[in-house]
């Protein structure tokens, strides 16, 4: 997150994308989105699918997960204390099934934790990992 503050353009607002018309589709997602407020898999997700924002906010009734790519696609995700979550996109992506994808791949390869990625740059290029610097790309 600390490219949108080097100058990085972010695309539209979470806001000006949703807008108030209803939401184009209700959707079940099979497991829960709370851990999206956790640095750790925020992070991972934010190297393995870098274009899609992820914001969460804690509130007295629960938790609200707002995601968009900055084009046209959106999603939200709210969560009250039971645990009970709606969760409602729009736009031409699957912004929540991509999100699982790069959590699966997270969880895949062992839970790295924000401390236990690294960025390798050189002439040919750069490559993102996580353990070791010669395991290879984190990206999926």
């Amino acid at each position: 997150m600390f490219m949108p503050s080097r100058g990085i353009g972010q695309g539209r607002e979470y806001h000006a994308i949703r807008g108030d018309a209803p939401s184009d589709r209700a959707v079940h997602v099979e497991r829960g989105l709370e851990d999206l407020a956790d640095v750790n898999p925020l992070f991972a997700l934010g190297v393995s699918h870098p274009d899609i924002r992820i914001a969460t906010e804690e509130t007295t009734e629960g938790c609200t997960v707002r995601l968009h790519d900055g084009v046209s696609s959106w999603a939200t995700a709210v969560i009250d204390q039971a645990g009970t979550t709606a969760v409602y996109e729009g736009g031409p992506r699957r912004l929540l099934a991509e999100v699982d994808v790069g959590r699966r791949h997270w969880e895949e390869r062992g839970l790295p934790g924000l401390w236990d990625f690294g960025m390798t740059i050189t002439p040919e290029g750069q490559c993102v990992w996580s353990g070791a610097a010669d395991s290879g790309s984190y990206v999926p």
